[in-house]
């Protein structure tokens, strides 16, 4: 068979065949570019830290708030963490810090990583910052090297005071944990508890 026979003969080929390739191809390659380019485009991975704050109520004077569970924050992933939100009262609470690049805020000798289990609130800053019963709070974290972003990693909702159930005994002392009714309130859910 001569060449330019060879280069001429179309024989068992269709253009819709052909097509059907090339838009295959395509919508493959766009695929990959969407599930696995995203580093190739922004240079970095989106930060991410799994976080849960809980309180601890002896009475409604005394809250307090800790760090539950989650990753570490130190000084090699965050710029901040600090609490926005609504005091009881509805006044605002502007920026309480709870870390920075100098450590956990909360304790007298800073300490560099913030890890489960450590106070992060003590009562009688809860009073003055407002974190009160009937605040709403959310916890927002600065990653450290992404100028400009905040990122909420958990929100935290005191119970209203008509919540919160007090047991004390005879002489008005307070014994075991004090317990909080939420009759089926999901403060997650927007409501007002």
């Amino acid at each position: 068979m001569k060449l330019r026979t060879l280069l001429d003969d179309d024989r068992g080929v269709s253009t819709s065949v052909g097509y059907m390739f090339i838009i295959g191809f395509v919508v493959l390659v766009a695929l990959g570019l969407f599930l696995f380019g995203g580093q190739i485009f922004t240079g970095s991975e989106d930060p991410r830290i799994d976080a849960k704050f809980d309180l601890e109520i002896q009475n409604t004077s005394h809250i307090e708030m800790y760090y539950d569970t989650g990753d570490d924050f130190t000084t090699d992933n965050t710029d901040e963490l600090y609490i926005v939100g609504e005091a009881g009262s509805g006044s605002s609470i502007d920026k309480v810090m709870l870390y920075n690049e100098s450590g956990v805020i909360q304790s007298s000798d800073p300490v560099a990583k913030l890890e489960s289990g450590m106070l992060v609130i003590n009562a009688s800053r809860a009073q003055d910052e407002g974190i009160t019963p009937g605040a709403r709070m959310q916890i927002v974290w600065e990653p450290k090297g992404h100028e400009n972003l905040q990122i909420v990693v958990d929100e935290v909702v005191v119970p209203s005071e008509n919540r919160i159930l007090q047991g004390s005994d005879s002489a008005g002392a307070f014994s075991g944990n004090v317990q909080v009714d939420s009759d089926g309130c999901e403060p997650q859910n927007g409501e007002t508890c």
